[in-house]
C-alpha cells in the first residue's frame, strides 16, 4: 500500500463502518495488541455507544496480561468498558497433551469463537469486529500456519457458524500500517508500540504437548526474557518451552562434522542433537512441519557462544545442506540439578512479520538472561538462543 495515509484510511474506514453496522449492535473482542485495539477504536469512532468490549481470559497470557490489558484499554483515549471473560479451564481442560502445532491452532480457534458466539448472542450482537492484518490469512491461505481469527478468507461462514458477521477494519494492513493508524487516532504508546503477542498467546510457546507445569514455567521465563530484553530494541521477543528429549541421528551427526568446519576456531567440541519436538517452519513459501536442530559448543569444558551474526551464517549453511532443518537452536547455559524442560529465546527484527531477521544481542545480555531463567524455573535443564531467522522458521515455533 504505496503512499499510505493513516488519517485518509480513518476517515474512509469509518464511513463504511457506519454504512455496513447500521444500527446493529457489535462485540469487539480485544487483546490488548496494537490489531485489536485499533479496530476496537475505528469501530467505536464510527458508529459510538453500541459497541462491547470483552477480552478473553484463555488462561495462556503472560503474567499480569488480563489485568495490564484492561487498564490500558479502558483508560483514555480508547476509554473502553470491558468485561473479562474467564475461561482459562475450558481452554486448558481442552488444548493439554495436545502435541501438534496445527491441531492446537484450530483447537483454540474453535473454543475461542464458541465462546464469542455465546458472548454475542448474550448480548444481541449481530457483528464481531477483531483485529485480523493482512500477515494473519495470508499464512493462512498459504498453509503456514492456521491464524485463530481467520474465519471467512478460508471458507468458514461465521454468520452461519457463530451467529455473527465479521468487521475486519484493518485486514488489509501490515503491522507497521496498523501502528501509524493508532498513532493517528491518539493511541497511548504503551499500546500501539506493544510488543505482538500471538492471538493463541503462550499455548504456541509450549513446544509440544501442553500441560500445567510447563505451562507455568513458561510464564517464569518469558517473564524473565522481557525483563532482560525489553529495551533493546528488538520487534519480537520472548521464551519458548520444549521438552528436554533429544535424538542424535546421521543428520546430526553430520550437521556437527559441518559445524566444526564453519567456526573453526570457535570451540574444541561441536555438539549437534534433534529436539524429539517438531516446528513449524517455511519452505519455498510454503508450511513445513521440521526439525529443531540443538547445537552445543564447548572449549575446555566450558560452554561458548560465538557472536550471533557468525551464528546465524553458519546456520544458514545448515539450513541449505539438510532441507529437514526449521529452527537452529544455540546452548547458551545450563543446569547441573537438570530440569525435565529447556527454554529456548527467541529475538527478532521485522517490519512486516512477513519475513525476520534474528537481533545480534550481546552474548553477556545472552548469558545473564538464560542464568536467570535457569534460577527462576527449576524444570528448565538449559537456555538456548534461536538463531534462525523467518524464513525458514517462522517468528513462533508453532
Amino acid at each position: 500500500m504505496a503512499g499510505f495515509n493513516a488519517q485518509r484510511f480513518i476517515d474512509d474506514k469509518t464511513d463504511e463502518l457506519r454504512k455496513v453496522v447500521g444500527d446493529e449492535a457489535v462485540l469487539a473482542a480485544v487483546s490488548g495488541g496494537v490489531d485489536s485495539s485499533t479496530a476496537a477504536a475505528l469501530v467505536q469512532r464510527a458508529i459510538g455507544r453500541n459497541v462491547s468490549s470483552v477480552f478473553i481470559d484463555t488462561g495462556f497470557m503472560r503474567i499480569r496480561e488480563p489485568e495490564r490489558t484492561v487498564e490500558a484499554l479502558s483508560s483514555p483515549p480508547l476509554s473502553l468498558a470491558i468485561e473479562v471473560i474467564k475461561a482459562q479451564r475450558r481452554f486448558l481442560e481442552r488444548m493439554k497433551r495436545v502435541p501438534d502445532a496445527e491441531r492446537k491452532r484450530k483447537l483454540f480457534r474453535s473454543i475461542f469463537y464458541d465462546v464469542l458466539a455465546e458472548e454475542a448472542g448474550r448480548r444481541g450482537c449481530g457483528f464481531l469486529v477483531q483485529g485480523t492484518i493482512a500477515p494473519d490469512w495470508i499464512e493462512t491461505r498459504q498453509k503456514i500456519k492456521t491464524q485463530h481469527n481467520v474465519l471467512s478468507q478460508v471458507g468458514i461462514d461465521p454468520a452461519r457458524r457463530y451467529g455473527f458477521k465479521v468487521l475486519e477494519p484493518v485486514a488489509e494492513l501490515y503491522k507497521f500500517q496498523v501502528r501509524e493508524v493508532a498513532k493517528a487516532l491518539g493511541m497511548r504508546d504503551e499500546l500501539f508500540r506493544r510488543q505482538p503477542f500471538p492471538g493463541p498467546g503462550l499455548s504456541v510457546r509450549v513446544v509440544g504437548a501442553i500441560t500445567e507445569k510447563k505451562l507455568q514455567t513458561l510464564k517464569a521465563a518469558d517473564l524473565v526474557v522481557t525483563e532482560h530484553l525489553d529495551s533493546e530494541g528488538c520487534d519480537q521477543y520472548f521464551a519458548a518451552v520444549l521438552d528436554g528429549k533429544f535424538r542424535r541421528d546421521s543428520m546430526a551427526v553430520k550437521a556437527a562434522a559441518k559445524l566444526t568446519k564453519l567456526l573453526d576456531g570457535r570451540a574444541d567440541r561441536f555438539d549437534v542433537s534433534v529436539f524429539t519436538n517438531k516446528a513449524t517452519g517455511i519452505r519455498a513459501g510454503a508450511r513445513r512441519y521440521g526439525e529443531i536442530l540443538a547445537v552445543s559448543l564447548t572449549s575446555k569444558n566450558r560452554l561458548v557462544f560465538p557472536p550471533v551474526k557468525e551464528l546465524v551464517e553458519a546456520q544458514r549453511i545448515l539450513v541449505d545442506e539438510f532441507s529437514k532443518i526449521c529452527h537452529v537452536l544455540v546452548e547458551i547455559s545450563r543446569s547441573l540439578a537438570g530440569g525435565r524442560c529447556v527454554a529456548a529465546i527467541r529475538a527478532v527484527q521485522t517490519k512486516d512479520f512477513m519475513t525476520a531477521q534474528v537481533s545480534e544481542l550481546d552474548a553477556g545480555l545472552l548469558v545473564e538472561a538464560s542464568q536467570d531463567i535457569l534460577k527462576e524455573c527449576p524444570e528448565i535443564s538449559k537456555v538456548y538462543y534461536d538463531v534462525t531467522p523467518k524464513p525458514p522458521a517462522t517468528i513462533e515455533f508453532e
